[in-house]
């Protein structure tokens, strides 16, 4: 394995710890969360206009076991799902907004950090470096194994 390679999976485990630390931070909270439990609310919070279905194929997962997990995660009170305003059969999930706060407080991390990198590399680096970010996004699913 390549230092390139080591470098993207320390930083995919770097932001998964991060992530959990800042969902299960609450020390009043009733509930924690699992790691896939995090990973379908990064995909909720994500997903543009999500739905159940969008959800499915974004996690290679059946509908019933959407079904299951969205259950879980509205008895937590972390998501509620809701009919569409452009089309009332559709049924949209969305983050309560008790987890969109602990999202954005997450995301303010973020930009904390890309002021940091921002200092330590300049503008023109972090533009690319942005780019490079960008085309690894477009090109993983393409490297993803088939579904099953």
């Amino acid at each position: 394995m390549d230092d390139l390679t080591r470098s993207m999976i320390r930083y995919l485990a770097a932001g998964s710890i991060m992530e959990l630390r800042i969902i299960n931070s609450d020390p009043s909270a009733d509930t924690r969360l699992s790691f896939k439990d995090v990973m379908f609310l990064n995909l909720i919070a994500t997903i543009e206009d999500c739905t159940p279905s969008k959800l499915a194929e974004a996690a290679c997962v059946t509908k019933p076991t959407i079904t299951s997990r969205l259950n879980g995660l509205e008895d937590k009170g972390f998501v509620r799902r809701a009919r569409s305003d452009e089309d009332g059969r559709v049924q949209v999930v969305e983050l309560t907004q008790r987890i969109a706060d602990v999202y954005r407080m997450g995301w303010g991390i973020f930009e904390r950090m890309v002021e940091d990198l921002r200092e330590r590399f300049g503008e023109e680096r972090l533009r690319d470096f942005a780019e490079v970010l960008d085309e690894a996004s477009r090109l993983l699913p393409d490297c993803l194994p088939e579904k099953p």
